[in-house]
């Protein structure tokens, strides 16, 4: 049972003590009075600036009573620094810390981030900002916490939320502490009927009987305020309730309720719902000014309050000297037709009876004695002046410049006007930030409870990411091997057939065990029409087990939030076109060094993140940027893929080279023939020179083997 006895460490740093029940209680019930004491000043004292804000205060800060005519510059001033503190809803930027390519971690980032902000998108988180920015900019503090909020059906967890939950400024205590880092205890209170107690008590402990007798005996001391502020004049229709106490106990990491109409015992002492990083379930308080003596913090309207006050007191003597400024004067009595005049119409004529006695006075300008106007013009315009100096100072104080107001110049230039927005930003930019890092500290509250208590369906149906789960990769593999051993045996069966001269069978059936995994395909081709690409990227498992493991969640991914401030529209389209014009001179530059050189795509790819990440906001399209420089890094290895023009002109040329390629061959063969036609003929020329010069040498030797003859016909 969550009642039995509990160790409770002192902050002081003693030995854990064995206490009981009632013990626990009563130790925290001292806890909690001594908290809500030392936190009463800044309670009153926000009320009475809260009464002030709502124009119903009948008493100046000095206790002075408040005229009937003031200017409420609070609330003026709150209206005007509140759409300047948080003008628009947050969007979830997730991006991975390790800026190298890891698809798992970007995928991993682009799941968080989908996720986060259509939880935003189910709750109203503006609602809830600005009750917290009005807390900060009236009694000083504003505060919000994550609720894990699943929806239980037959003992099954359902659909699930993280829920942003605003605190109300006065039902929040902390230990006595100088600044956040000492604080070891949060409580925040909550008002409970019986029935609701009984649920509580039943939830925690499990003990129906234990719960009834508690809710039975628990003490109802809370009624609701009356206009004043007073419980005790509350109206009896009013149903009371019980105040309990949610404490956070980081000493003890513990969370306890306590009510303060029970002290018997704890309502509940539980381990905390949720491991929050830093155990709190809220940010830091977005705070006014502190300092390092107090964790309570001084309201804004403290340091202009004076200015206020005399505002107020100007604006009643301008009212006054107002009322006095009227044309007033006084006459004889017996002068009756002065006054018929000043109440006559347009053109009348007033009788008088003495007539020749009012010229006798001096005429009518010498019957009236005015009252004194002009001295009181001279003074309502010194007030005035007054007043305007006043609130001057009052700007000047709470940094509020005149271009805030939209009071400019029409003969200033552009630069000067541009000069004085950014001066009159400095004084509310450290405000802004807080309010951006409130908002981020809760944006990854929320993503805690995300990635560790979410469901797979939940994350899988928020973020809208079309991933492979391992079993249906492994579905998708085998589908396509059973195919490709089906489509084989149809191959080897066609053969067979031609080899014996035989005609081909008829297709046969695909095997069952093919039709359900092609069926089971096609029904997924239905969800994520690109599967193809789908098996190349992360499963669904690779990326839940970053998000569950907190120590590789810290390192993978960062939850930030864009600017919450009104945007400057000139400004985003000026950047954007700049970003754009840089990105098309990049790509001009960088698309022919891929296709030449298809390794030089990983060093442009980060390259090119380098030159994205320094526009702010263009970390959204991080991811595509990837997929992007995969796709031409597969693109450059590639063969390019001709035109169709430059590949007719290509052949052509091609055939014109071949044809002149012919016609030398042609004429090479033709030369060669003729070459050898003249080798021969220069041969055959050879052979006659030589065979007549045989027969030459032939007959010469006939000749001289023949006797010459002898004379006179005798023997030689």
């Amino acid at each position: 049972m969550a009642l039995d006895y509990e160790k409770v460490e002192k902050p002081d740093g003693d030995e854990p003590t064995q206490k009981t029940p009632q013990e626990v209680a009563s130790y925290w019930l001292g806890q909690i009075s001594y908290a809500e004491k030392k936190r009463q000043p800044f309670i009153r004292r926000g009320r009475q600036i809260i009464k002030r804000f709502k124009n119903k205060r009948t008493q100046t800060t000095l206790g002075v009573p408040m005229a009937n005519k003031r200017m409420n510059v609070l609330w003026s001033n709150v209206q005007t620094q509140k759409p300047v503190l948080f003008a628009q809803t947050p969007k979830a930027n997730v991006s991975r810390r390790n800026k190298t390519k890891d698809p798992v971690g970007r995928n991993a980032s682009i799941v968080l981030q989908n996720v986060l902000q259509n939880s935003l998108a189910m709750e109203d988180f503006d609602y809830v900002m600005s009750q917290v920015v009005e807390d900060r900019l009236l009694p000083g503090s504003g505060l919000a916490m994550v609720e894990y909020r699943p929806q239980i059906e037959a003992d099954q967890v359902g659909w699930q939320a993280a829920e942003t939950r605003y605190l109300h400024w006065e039902d929040i205590i902390t230990n006595v502490a100088r600044t956040w880092q000492e604080v070891w205890f949060l409580g925040y209170r909550v008002f409970m009927t019986r029935k609701e107690v009984k649920a509580a008590v039943l939830a925690t402990t499990g003990d129906e009987e234990l719960a009834d007798q508690i809710s039975q005996e628990i003490t109802l001391d809370h009624k609701e305020a009356d206009d004043k502020g007073d419980s005790r004049n509350a109206t009896e229709q009013s149903e009371a309730k019980a105040i309990v106490w949610v404490i956070w106990d980081k000493s003890e990491q513990q969370v306890l309720h306590i009510a303060t109409g029970y002290a018997q015992a704890p309502l509940a002492v539980m381990p905390p719902p949720i491991n929050f990083d830093g155990f709190w379930p809220c940010p830091r308080p977005l705070q006014s000014t502190t300092s390092n003596d107090s964790t309570n913090p001084v309201p804004d309207f403290e340091q202009y309050v004076d200015q206020a006050d005399e505002i107020d007191l100007l604006t009643q003597r301008i009212a006054g000297l107002t009322k006095a400024l009227r044309l007033r004067g006084v006459y004889a009595a017996d002068m009756e037709s002065i006054k018929e005049l000043m109440e006559a119409g347009d053109n009348d004529m007033i009788p008088v009876e003495n007539f020749m006695g009012l010229a006798e006075r001096g005429g009518l300008d010498k019957q009236v004695a005015w009252f004194p106007v002009r001295e009181v013009a001279e003074t309502l315009f010194k007030c005035i002046e007054a007043r305007q100096s006043a609130i001057q100072i009052m700007y000047e104080v709470t940094g509020i410049s005149d271009i805030m107001r939209g009071a400019t110049d029409s003969a200033e230039t552009a630069t000067a006007q541009q000069l004085k927005a950014q001066f009159g930003g400095v004084r509310i930019r450290e405000s802004q930030k807080d309010v951006q890092r409130f908002i981020r500290d809760l944006l990854r509250k929320k993503a805690e409870i995300i990635c560790e208590h979410f469901k797979l369906e939940v994350i899988q149906a928020m973020s809208g990411v079309k991933m492979l789960t391992q079993v249906q990769k492994q579905t998708i593999m085998q589908t396509q091997q059973l195919g490709q051993q089906f489509a084989q045996m149809q191959q080897q069966a066609a053969q067979q057939a031609q080899q014996q001269g035989m005609q081909p069978p008829p297709p046969p059936q695909p095997p069952a065990v093919l039709q359900q995994a092609q069926q089971a395909l096609q029904a997924l081709q239905k969800q994520i029409p690109d599967l193809e690409e789908a098996m190349e990227e992360p499963t669904w498992e690779e990326v839940m087990a970053i998000l569950r493991n907190e120590k590789l969640r810290g390192f993978v991914v960062d939850v930030e939030t864009d600017s919450t401030i009104e945007p400057d529209q000139q400004a985003q389209q000026q950047s954007a076109t700049q970003f754009v014009t840089a990105v098309a001179q990049f790509m001009t530059a960088a698309l022919p060094i891929m296709q030449a050189e298809p390794d030089a795509a990983d060093f442009l790819g980060e390259l090119m993140s380098w030159v994205t990440r320094q526009w702010k906001g263009a970390d959204t399209i991080e991811g595509a940027l990837d997929e992007f420089v995969e796709k031409m890094k597969k693109k450059a290895e590639q063969p390019p893929t001709p035109n169709p023009q430059i590949q007719a002109d290509a052949e052509k040329a091609k055939a014109d080279v071949a044809t002149a390629q012919i016609g030398h061959q042609t004429a090479q063969v033709k030369a060669q023939a003729e070459t050898t036609k003249a080798q021969l003929g220069v041969v055959a020329a050879v052979a006659d020179h030589q065979h007549g010069m045989a027969e030459r040498a032939a007959d010469m030797a006939i000749l001289q083997a023949t006797p010459p003859p002898q004379p006179n016909g005798g023997p030689a």
